[in-house]
């Protein structure tokens, strides 16, 4: 596994780690909103023995990659384009997307806006629709949101070049208590906020056209929901089942939105048998 930088179509630097396997089919791993590459830990061991190459990427404004000043550097279309990026300078032409969240989002926005299409996409609570309240920070209450877009309101988008990896995966392991504070170590509230933002508007002026492009989509799409997940309610994975003609819903029961983390067994048997049934398969 190689940990490597790119700078992207507007010179933001994003880091992502890679590993290629015998099998040249990529796996193309995008975490959420405050998270990072680290949350994937259990699929990329797993699929990694299966004998699939993998990249795994920090979007941009959170772990190892660069936050940039603008805000209007955080919208969708930005993101997906890093993947693109990321992809072409790897040489990689044969993949598949898996997104959890608002990486799930970021999936949707790249199959439905842009030419070079995965061989399937693959998304985990997500939803194509704002699931948030107008200008609520996630499920925060409207004085507690107020209160959180006051104290950054004066803040800048500012790179912290000095900043260090954080294992998420192994401080939600360990201290779910201290959780809070790893997340906006590695991905500033200001950052959170933005993007929140820019998924709000997001959906506001494309949710309608990505909807309409869905039912149009050939690319095979797997839609996975937690049942019990209080930030993404799983109808609205069910919900991008009905418009994406060649899509696959499966619900996994008795966990939250750390489903990647809390069922990552479960989770990675579903992704390779959705991956198997449509010829994608492991070296093996």
């Amino acid at each position: 596994m190689l940990h490597k930088y790119i700078h992207s179509f507007d010179k933001t630097r994003i880091h992502y780690i890679i590993k290629r396997s015998k099998n040249k089919h990529f796996l193309v791993f995008i975490h959420g909103v405050s998270a990072n590459w680290t949350i994937w830990k259990k699929q990329l061991e797993f699929f990694d023995y299966a004998g699939y190459s993998y990249i795994a990427l920090d979007l941009r404004g959170h772990g190892m990659s660069d936050r940039p000043s603008e805000e209007k550097k955080y919208i969708f279309q930005y993101f997906a384009k890093d993947i693109r990026a990321i992809l072409k300078v790897e040489q990689i032409k044969d993949f598949t997307l898996i997104g959890h969240s608002l990486g799930g989002g970021i999936v949707l926005d790249y199959v439905t806006h842009l030419k070079k299409q995965p061989k399937a996409a693959i998304v985990i609570d997500t939803a194509t629709v704002n699931p948030f309240e107008h200008k609520a920070v996630l499920h925060f209450n409207k004085y507690i949101s107020r209160f959180l877009r006051f104290i950054t309101k004066h803040q800048t988008l500012k790179d912290n070049k000095k900043k260090k990896e954080i294992d998420l995966y192994h401080v939600y392991k360990r201290n779910k208590l201290i959780l809070a504070w790893q997340w906006i170590k590695q991905c500033p509230l200001k950052v959170i906020i933005t993007v929140l933002d820019k998924l709000e508007e997001h959906t506001q002026q494309h949710g309608q056209q990505t909807i309409k492009r869905l039912r149009r989509l050939k690319t095979p799409v797997l839609v996975i929901s937690s049942l019990f997940d209080p930030i993404v309610s799983a109808r609205y994975g069910e919900d991008i089942s009905k418009y994406a003609k060649n899509a696959v819903f499966r619900i996994i029961k008795g966990v939250n939105h750390a489903v990647v983390i809390d069922k990552a067994d479960e989770v990675n048997t579903t992704l390779l048998k959705f991956l198997q049934k449509r010829q994608i398969k492991e070296y093996f």
